[in-house]
């Protein structure tokens, strides 16, 4: 007795089966080509590395970045900004430190929005808070307040002598004939600067008393 014949698969299905190897092939054809030229390409940048390395060519941050002088040479040692990046990788930057330069903040906040005499507008600005403390300013300090009739240069000098120590500070430190800040460079370009943004305080605030000193004439001084 012979057994039945094996029924024959549809056309369909034989092309389907056909077009399902044709595919892996085609995946197995693109790995390859893939791989080999990941390969060629490691190999040509080993080589191109070796070369540049023996040109003398500093390839990691840590070649590049400068080492750190000594901290009493160092203007980036200061403390007050030395502070906001000592700071852990899986951390924030500590909000005290940044807290430390809010003697600045208010010539920085109002600088841009200032149209004309800066000094007048500041004078304002610091005749308001003697009275009142705006919405949005009240991690200000305390400015010292000068005396009825003072002229606008006379209430911006009086008012920006809350930050004397910190400008006396600042100034003795740019004797120093170096400025290195300890930048995470490690952490590559997710590297934060946190001290740039407090700097800018410092330097519209030196500005504000620059030209608060020229207007009420103290010219050596400024």
């Amino acid at each position: 007795m012979t057994s039945p014949e094996k029924p024959r698969r549809p056309w369909w299905f034989r092309l389907l089966k056909f077009l399902l190897f044709l595919a892996l092939g085609l995946v197995t054809l693109v790995a390859l080509v893939v791989s080999v030229e990941n390969w060629r390409g490691e190999r040509a940048w080993r080589k191109y590395e070796a070369e540049l390395k023996a040109a003398g060519e500093r390839l990691t941050f840590a070649e590049i970045v400068p080492p750190m002088p000594p901290a009493d040479q160092n203007f980036g040692s200061l403390p007050l900004f030395a502070r906001l990046l000592d700071y852990r990788p899986e951390s924030a930057v500590d909000t005290n430190a940044e807290a430390a330069f809010r003697v600045f903040h208010l010539p920085r906040l109002t600088g841009e929005e200032l149209a004309g005499d800066e000094v007048a507008g500041l004078a304002a600005k610091f005749r308001e808070l003697a009275t009142n403390v705006p919405g949005g300013l009240q991690h200000l300090p305390g400015y010292p307040v000068a005396a009825p009739g003072a002229s606008d240069a006379e209430v911006v000098l009086t008012a920006l002598r809350v930050a004397d120590a910190e400008v006396r500070e600042v100034c003795a430190a740019l004797e120093r004939p170096f400025s290195r800040f300890e930048v995470h460079y490690e952490e590559g370009f997710m590297a934060l600067l946190p001290h740039l943004s407090q700097m800018k305080g410092v330097q519209a605030h030196m500005r504000a008393r620059v030209k608060a000193r020229l207007a009420a004439g103290q010219v050596d001084a400024a």
